[in-house]
Parts: C-alpha cells; sequence; structure tokens
C-alpha cells in the first residue's frame, strides 16, 4: 500500500467484529492509475452471508469516486475469476462486472 499499487481492508461482521476475509483494489504494473483489478477472499464460513457482496460494492465505489471525493479515480475496474465458480461471478455481476 505503501508504494500505490494496492489498497487493502479486512472485512469484519458487524455484530462480532471478527474478520471474515479481506478485499483489495490493486494495480500489477505499478502505481494504481486510471485502471485496478479487484480481488476479495473470504473465510469458508463467511460464505454465502452477502459479505463480498457489500465490500466489493464498497469497493468499486471507492476505485470509481474522484480523488476530490476521496476515492481513487480510477476509469476502468477489472476482476478475474474462474468461469466455473459461480458464487464469485455473482458477487462480480451483483457490482456490475460483465
Amino acid at each position: 500500500m505503501s508504494e500505490g499499487t494496492a489498497v487493502d481492508w479486512c472485512v469484519a461482521d458487524l455484530e462480532t467484529d471478527r474478520a471474515l476475509g479481506g478485499v483489495t483494489l490493486f494495480s500489477r504494473g505499478g502505481p494504481i492509475g486510471d485502471t485496478a483489478e479487484l480481488g476479495y477472499q473470504f473465510f469458508p464460513s463467511a460464505r454465502g452471508r452477502g459479505a463480498a457482496k457489500e465490500a466489493a460494492r464498497l469497493a468499486v465505489a471507492h476505485a470509481l469516486a474522484g480523488a476530490g471525493e476521496g476515492g481513487l479515480g480510477v476509469r476502468r475496474l477489472v476482476a478475474e475469476t474462474a468461469a466455473d465458480n459461480e458464487a464469485s461471478n455473482a458477487v462480480l455481476r451483483s457490482v456490475g462486472f460483465v
């Protein structure tokens, strides 16, 4: 994060504050600029609770918000997932990825 290549968040349960997983915005080729990638990983016990969708929604909003609004000002956001990973594909579709 100190090099400007990623922003990472721990996703915690709203009631217990226990870690559920994490979400990240990152760049593979130096500091985040016009394009960034969305990534997330959740513990198996956290899956199916909507936390990944909410975390992805918040991360996408932060990425696309302008710097004057406290965001990253990214113009293009990408994500990769396995074609047969329906749960992850559903998360991505829910936040506007095609």
